[in-house]
């Protein structure tokens, strides 16, 4: 085996659902590159009648197998572009489509059959909630039980099951396990089946569940290594390879236990006898050195006294196809020097120049997915990344304290700031000593509060604000903008005053208990700060991006499992929805009413019976639109709340009904280009981003749709001609939408059938005269607009299934051509649409300390002025260097410091408990706080970093 890890590598950021727009950009279900293999299982999977050919029949049930419900008719439009773009490859049956034919689909790779692909080439549909269709647990363990007595298709479908049943599961810790021990024993009895495709289905299943589950599923990961070791001496390269594809997500996800097993087994496998063995578990090692390489990882000495035992084997190796592996280790330890000890004693033997230009450049490309996260940890100071998540965490603190003593490769390069955990290690042994003594320690009130907080728009809840409400005594205290302000910048939200004001004259019309000047409770906190965060361009990135699993972690499972009839469900919420809506905006129901449309009727348009029946979607939402449209038409203008309330839910359908939503698409976008037309600052901005979600994420698979949506968003350029930046800005907001449908439904390479040909043909139709005619203009004054449309027509000009050129050479003079030829080349439009999807308003520490794990950040002096000369003296130096990254961090800490200490109206005085016990310090006391007195013992945070920073610039001098 070696494709597999040469598509190895982080992948911890990424979304769990692979979800892609082009056959370029697929992975296979274990997040790996393409392969033979996996086109071949894909295959396979989808013949259903196991004929070696693809019917009509298979077909159609596929599409129910990866949870796609369609009727026949659209089934039988979904086959026909698939027998387009197969004809003309290899011959044979025109009634199916071979194993040839399917690759020619799959590369092909036709807008509409989308879905169908990535689900039975990733494995999409098995990290979803669980299908109607698959019965409880109890059915599924006995399918599973029955191993020689059932089909293996059937066997196939259990193990699905399974992984659906688990992955999106919420059950804590202990629960996921009482109910997973019962199914493992199975799950590792089909590890060994002999039929391969059943072989792969339990590994598919296992990665699923241990990508999403992780540290759960550590207890199990003995029994798992061994099970899939035994598939690397079969002979059957789809066995082999599936097993090294769970294997290495294993080594990924799930962290090890306290004995290293993952590891010692490691070690077994590139000392078996059997050289394909011996081949994977090398592989297996790669993946896991470049994690903890790319990553800057370090490992305890513990870790390292076992990890030597892999070195160790590759000096005994003789086989010449196992060497390469060894060369390849080599490879990724010499990316940093601190390893260079264990390549003097183990592998100074090997040449780099054995391994030839393609694996050296094979290492990079998989050392490369790092280089981003590294350099910002570099820039960023992060000493707390720093240490592995991947032992077991009751371990972590003893195994790290082992590595500092022993330095099992936890050296490295001279840090600037290494005085930061001097410090934090000796407050640590301090605060022990105390524990030891009796003395109880109180917890530091800035741990954990207010930094790196990540906000999901519908996600904000009572939970959500529930600490801030309580520290800012927002019930009493809401009214005072000062006060308000300074709770949600403790969120990294900074709204402009003025909107902010907007806002809240809103909420005072709005809510009972505001226009009663009483207290707000902590439900209606929660709504304030959700659309005050509704303003930032940030807030709708959620949106803008592929639907993630995170996204939905907020539904509550157990609910919807419940709801055994949606249509009688949907009948009473929308019931209740009508009573609501027909007491108009005065009333006293808002926050409960929007509570429902985001809550319990979205709820109801995820369920797996919508999600997967088109037909039941359009008659739902046929019946909930119209009420949608009339209160955008009437209210719209009048009331920015309940606005943005209706922009947030048709953007998260749009979102989730990517294909379905495209029919009532046309509707909305009139409605919502009139509210950017004429509406203020809130209500422009939300609509906006709305039409753009909406554009983004609607895939269209019928020309008159594609015609009529595409006609909506153009007859908008009708509604303002008055020339003013109003005008210019809605016109902008337009052709960004039409960038990015186009963006998002014509693509760049590859073949399309003659019914996408056709509807991308409309699309373009449509539009092509308003965008020439933009260009052709080239005001001045509209420069970010004509911008935009030279970058449509780039892309359009870039597609090579359109070929363009040829037809419209004619459509601009020589001199406009050769201005937009540039941008073909640099891909402009990625850098357009990026910029609406990575605006970013809020404190860009909240990002990162998700990222980097500052969370971890403490300031354990109890004196408040060491604390903020500290950091004020650390954002000094930050500011030398000229790291704005630094800069904002430390800007965050100081932020939090002064708004946990001081009350809201009073930033500039201390607090009662850290008032200074004499205002006229003497000269003495002064030169030891800072650290000038001669002679003295430093004392306080301040003073040791100062006598840190001085030692550092003499060894820097020497």
């Amino acid at each position: 085996g070696g494709g597999g890890a040469s598509g190895g590598g982080g992948g911890g950021g990424k979304s769990r659902i692979i979800d892609v727009s082009s056959f370029a950009k697929l992975q296979n279900p274990f997040e790996f590159g393409l392969t033979e293999i996996d086109m071949v299982a894909a295959f396979r999977y989808a013949d259903v009648n196991q004929d070696n050919a693809i019917s009509f029949t298979d077909f159609a049930a596929s599409l129910s197998k990866v949870g796609l419900a369609c009727d026949d008719e659209e089934a039988r439009h979904l086959w026909l572009i698939v027998m387009d773009a197969a004809v003309g490859v290899g011959g044979g049956d025109q009634e199916a489509v071979g194993l040839e034919q399917f690759e020619a689909v799959l590369r092909a790779y036709p807008a509409p059959l989308h879905r169908w692909l990535c689900r039975i080439v990733s494995c999409n549909h098995l990290a979803r909630q669980p299908f109607k269709a698959d019965g409880g647990a109890k059915q599924l363990k006995a399918v599973l039980r029955d191993q020689k007595k059932l089909t293996w298709k059937e066997r196939l479908d259990a193990l699905h099951a399974v992984a659906r049943l688990f992955a999106r599961s919420s059950d804590e810790k202990g629960e996921f396990q009482s109910k997973f021990k019962s199914f493992l024993p199975r799950m590792l009895d089909h590890l060994r089946d002999p039929h391969a495709l059943v072989v792969r289905g339990a590994c598919v299943s296992l990665t699923k569940i241990m990508i999403h589950k992780k540290g759960d599923m550590t207890k199990y990961i003995s029994k798992v290594c061994v099970a899939l070791a035994e598939n690397f001496k079969k002979n059957d390269e789809m066995m082999s390879e599936s097993a090294f594809g769970c294997y290495a997500n294993l080594v990924r996800h799930v962290p090890d236990n306290k004995k290293y097993a993952t590891l010692q087994h490691i070690v077994e496998l590139v000392q078996y006898k059997n050289v394909s063995v011996r081949c994977y578990g090398w592989q297996v090692a790669m993946v896991m050195f470049e994690r903890i390489v790319g990553l800057r990882k370090n490992r305890p000495k513990t870790w390292w006294d076992i990890a030597e035992g892999i070195l160790r084997a590759a000096q005994n190796e003789r086989n010449q196809r196992v060497r390469r592996y060894c060369v390849q280790i080599l490879l990724i330890l010499e990316r940093d020097d601190k390893y260079s000890k264990y390549i003097e004693k183990y592998l100074r033997f090997l040449r780099t120049s054995d391994a030839g230009g393609g694996m050296m450049n094979d290492v990079a490309s998989r050392m490369q997915e790092y280089a981003a996260e590294v350099a910002e940890q570099e820039n960023t100071m992060d000493v707390y990344s720093l240490i592995s998540t991947e032992q077991d965490f009751e371990e972590e603190e003893d195994a790290a304290q082992d590595d500092k003593k022993d330095g099992g490769g936890g050296g490295g390069a001279f840090d600037a700031f290494n005085f930061v955990d001097d410090i934090l290690d000796d407050e640590k042994k301090a605060e022990a000593e105390e524990v030891e003594a009796g003395k109880e320690k109180e917890k530091d009130p800035l741990h954990n509060q207010g930094l790196g907080q990540r906000l999901v728009l519908h996600g904000i809840t009572s939970a959500t604000v529930a600490s801030v409400y309580e520290l800012y005594s927002i019930g009493q205290q809401w009214r005072n903008t000062r006060t308000l302000l300074a709770s949600l910048k403790y969120f990294g939200i900074h709204i402009p005053r003025g909107d902010l004001t907007l806002l809240v004259s809103e909420v005072r019309a709005a809510l009972p208990h505001a226009r009663a000047d009483d207290a707000l409770s902590l439900d209606e906190y929660a709504f304030v700060v959700r659309h005050c965060y509704a303003t930032l361009d940030v807030a709708w990135n959620t949106y803008l991006a592929p639907k993630l699993d995170f996204l939905d972690d907020n539904l509550d499972d157990d609910l919807l499992a419940e709801i055994s009839n949606v249509e009688h469900a949907f009948s009473e919420k929308m019931r209740a929805f009508e009573r609501m809506l027909a007491g108009g905006q005065n009333d006293e129901q808002l926050v409960q009413k929007c509570n429902l449309l985001q809550f319990d009727l979205y709820n109801l348009f995820v369920t797996p019976e919508l999600e997967n029946d088109l037909e039941k979607f359009d008659e739902f939402f046929e019946r909930l639109s119209p009420l949608l449209l009339q209160q955008l038409a009437s209210h719209g203008l009048s009331n920015a709340l309940w606005c943005q309330e209706l922009c947030l839910f048709v953007s998260r359908i749009a979102q989730c009904h990517t294909a379905a939503f495209g029919e009532f698409a046309a509707r909305f976008y009139g409605q919502l280009f009139s509210l950017c037309a004429y509406g203020n600052n809130v209500i422009v901005h939300c609509c906006a981003k709305t039409c753009l979600v909406m554009a983004s994420q609607i895939s269209f698979t019928a020309p008159i749709t594609a015609e009529q949506v595409t006609r909506s968003l153009m007859e908008a350029t009708n509604l303002l001609h008055d020339g003013s930046d109003n005008a210019l800005q809605l016109e902008l907001t337009i052709f960004k939408c039409l960038l990015a449908s186009l963006r998002h439904n014509v693509p760049l390479t590859g073949k399309v059938g003659s019914l996408q040909l056709e509807l991308l043909d409309k699309l373009w139709t449509v539009c092509r005269s308003a965008v020439y005619g933009v260009v052709r203009t080239d005001s001045e004054h509209a420069a970010p607009l004509t911008h935009v449309c030279r970058a449509i027509v780039a892309y359009m000009h870039s597609a090579q299934c359109m070929n363009l050129f040829k037809r419209e050479s004619n459509e601009l003079s020589e001199s406009a051509w050769q201005q937009i030829e540039p941008l073909g080349e640099q891909k402009v439009w990625e850098q357009i649409l990026r910029d609406e999807l990575e605006g970013n308003e809020t404190a860009p520490f909240n990002e990162l300390a998700l990222e980097y794990g500052w969370d971890n950040l403490q300031l354990n002096s109890e004196d408040f002025d060491e604390r903020y000369k500290l950091l004020e003296q650390w954002y000094e130096l930050e500011q030398k260097s000229k790291n704005p990254i630094g800069m904002a961090g430390v800007a965050q800490l100081i932020k939090a410091l002064n708004h946990t200490k001081f009350k809201a109206k009073q930033t500039q005085q201390n607090g009662d408990a850290h008032s200074p016990t004499s205002k006229n310090k003497t000269d003495d006391a002064a030169a030891v706080e800072t650290g000038t007195a001669k002679n003295t013992k430093l004392s306080g945070l301040a003073a040791r970093y100062l006598e840190q920073q001085r030692q550092q610039n003499l060894k820097s001098n020497k």
